[in-house]
């Protein structure tokens, strides 16, 4: 957990963290975040509304960083 260069794996005794969850009222499908997620955790065609497979999701707050539209939350 210390040496992880995005902060996605934590010590279970200070709790988890929180996954993303993609608002589709928000999301044009521009494919960004998908391109950018490290575990290809979010799906989605082109100029439709993505998702997130929250098995696969790490919480990295990646895609959270680069969604120009913010339509991407953390739960």
């Amino acid at each position: 957990a210390t040496v992880c260069p995005t902060g996605a794996i934590m010590d279970p005794k200070k709790g988890t963290r929180k996954k993303a969850v993609i608002i589709e009222e928000k999301c044009i499908g521009c494919t960004i975040c998908a391109k950018k997620c490290p575990v290809n955790a979010i799906t989605g065609e082109v100029k439709q509304p993505h998702s997130v497979d929250q098995e696969k999701c790490i919480g990295c707050e990646i895609c959270y960083q680069v969604c120009p539209k913010q339509a991407i939350e953390l739960k």
